[in-house]
């Protein structure tokens, strides 16, 4: 027991009943609970180091034959305790204030990586008895805060609740994409909301009370006893003034760390957001940007002060920088709103203007003529024969049947003016996934790989065309793989016409019309597929039961073929590895 003022040691709690103490909680009245898992028992113990209760092993049939070695523990306003067990891969263990157990609470989930998941589309029973088993990933500590809510931390690269703030069901309340480490040891949350977690790696992680990442420091040194670094850094606590305190597993040393003004200024800031004092924080959230310019918390926050505030197109621009595409969206409804309110009036004038202009000039071209050099210019152009092939491919959206009867007869359509048809869907695709609006947008462009974009739309078209000249070719398809390729790319017109109206559409709608993106995209899927079973029938003289079927058969290869390319791609490195391990031991042996 430790006096952080006076710096004192004011007293230590030796008991006879310790074993391997590794956990250690301290309540509102000082009682102090030990998990100890030597002993197989969680002790707690009076602010005057005397031993009042000892819990053992639960003697509930729920309970089972699990083991009781508790590890780490947390104690909440009503003596429930929340125990990390070793060995336990159920959850966190919940007992009464009486050591009666309630059950596991906030259960982590079995997360399989791609070869597992084949394994189970694939193998047999009897194969999957043989592979290795599959376990949660167990949870390495626990804390319960003063409104009696639970945080947890995870180790583990395939964890989504590194770290976690649970509700009253166990269920992680912050996003699975929250910025932390994968070797997480212990977690504190102070009296603000402020959450503070430690790693093995001798890092320091803070986070808000709403999981918003706000800073790390700290670092690893093995070798050495050096302040700010740690050998491993094992758990960690905060003071009722700030003060961290954080220790050293490897070194038995405790560090004590003193809050920046930096730190002071943004948890004064949340304090004010939180409390509802907008002015205040919105104060303190401009000076913390004029220290640091790109700290997402302090747009976050200052986003959503303009959008309570209503200065609603300063919140888009904060909102922005942050990704908070939910209040993005209600913000940039909000501008949308305003600006149709100010310009209806002018929209709709607008638009009797070029009704009435419409009307005028087929009138003047009726009796005039004025508009017939541009319509003998217009049959000159689509006389030429390639250009004539590229609009082909709007006469599928009026007259499918009798369209890909001409493609198949050679009436109209050819190879070139499907592959402009390809270059165009491609652009069109392109566009749409790097030109959409913020709220529709898939990320950063930066961080897309224009490789896989490109591979995987052309890979596509190629390998549908490929599997079904194979599959038809044994189902007595009359047409070839040049038919099976102008028909596919005369077919996805409805598809380009989707996309693009998407990537309009994206800039103008928020996500409460989210709906209608998704049924565009739905109708132009349909409608491509539609047109695909159609042209198989034309080209191959199919029914369209048989039709249908071959393209379900064409589905199922591609799958096939797709996963066997990303196997090898999976086990090419080490293929490579291996064979450079060879190469190298032959080389070695060669020189001795």
């Amino acid at each position: 027991k430790y006096d952080v003022d006076d710096k004192k040691i004011l007293g230590e709690i030796a008991l006879d009943v310790f074993k391997a103490p590794s956990g250690v909680f301290v309540t509102e009245d000082m009682e102090v609970y030990v998990a100890d898992p030597g002993a197989d028992s969680v002790f707690r113990i009076s602010p005057k180091g005397e031993l009042l209760e000892t819990f053992l092993k639960p003697t509930e049939i729920a309970f089972g034959n699990t083991p009781f070695k508790p590890a780490k523990i947390a104690v909440d306003s009503k003596k429930n305790m929340y125990i990390i067990g070793e060995g336990v891969l159920n959850g966190i263990i919940q007992l009464s204030n009486g050591g009666k157990f309630l059950g596991y609470f906030a259960t982590n989930k079995v997360k399989l990586n791609f070869v597992q998941e084949m394994q189970d589309l694939f193998f047999t029973d009897a194969q999957k008895k043989n592979v290795q088993s599959r376990l949660p990933i167990t949870i390495t500590n626990v804390m319960v805060d003063s409104e009696n809510i639970v945080y947890s931390t995870t180790i583990g690269s395939n964890a989504d609740n590194r770290v976690a703030k649970h509700n009253t069901a166990g269920r992680n309340v912050f996003d699975a994409s929250l910025f932390a480490p994968t070797d997480l040891s212990d977690v504190y949350v102070d009296s603000r909301g402020i959450i503070y977690t430690s790693s093995l790696n001798g890092t320091i992680w803070v986070y808000s009370n709403d999981g918003y990442f706000i800073h790390a420091f700290g670092g690893k040194n093995p070798n050495e006893a050096i302040a700010g670094l740690f050998s491993s850094l094992d758990a960690i606590a905060v003071d009722a003034n700030g003060k961290i305190w954080a220790a050293d597993a490897t070194t038995s040393y405790i560090q004590g760390f003193e809050p920046t003004a930096y730190s002071i200024l943004i948890y004064d800031a949340i304090d004010a957001f939180n409390g509802g004092e907008y002015a205040t924080s919105e104060e303190k959230w401009d000076a913390v940007l004029k220290k640091n310019q790109m700290l997402r918390i302090a747009h976050d926050s200052l986003g959503k002060i303009y959008l309570y505030t209503e200065r609603y197109e300063a919140a888009m621009k904060h909102l922005k920088i942050s990704n908070n595409k939910s209040f993005y969206s209600q913000a940039f409804w909000e501008v949308r709103n305003i600006v149709i309110q100010r310009h209806v009036s002018t929209f709709i004038l607008a638009l009797i203007a070029i009704w009435i202009f419409t009307k005028l000039i087929k009138r003047l071209d009726k009796k005039r003529g004025i508009l017939e050099p541009l319509k003998r210019w217009g049959s000159k152009i689509k006389g030429i024969k390639w250009v004539d092939d590229y609009l082909f491919v709007f006469s599928f959206f009026r007259h499918p049947i009798d369209s890909f009867y001409d493609l198949k007869k050679g009436k109209r359509g050819s190879y070139l003016g499907s592959a402009l048809i390809g270059i165009t869907a491609f652009a069109i695709f392109l566009h749409s996934y790097i030109g959409r609006g913020f709220l529709y947008s898939y990320g950063p462009i930066e961080d897309i790989d224009f490789n896989v974009v490109i591979m995987s739309f052309f890979g596509l078209i190629l390998l549908f065309v490929t599997t079904n000249y194979l599959v038809t070719s044994i189902k007595d398809g009359t047409g070839g793989f040049g038919d099976i390729f102008k028909m596919t790319l005369y077919s996805i017109g409805p598809w380009i016409l989707g996309m693009l109206s998407i990537t309009i559409l994206s800039h103008l709608f928020t996500y409460n019309e989210s709906f209608l993106i998704e049924i565009i995209h739905l109708i132009a899927i349909l409608w491509t597929g539609v047109n695909i079973i159609l042209g198989l029938q034309e080209i191959h003289n199919y029914s369209t039961r048989t039709a249908i079927s071959s393209v379900i058969i064409s589905a199922g290869f591609m799958i096939l073929i797709a996963i066997i390319v990303m196997i090898v791609l999976l086990m090419g490195e080490q293929v490579f590895d291996f064979f450079e391990v060879i190469i190298r031991e032959v080389i070695r042996n060669a020189t001795r």
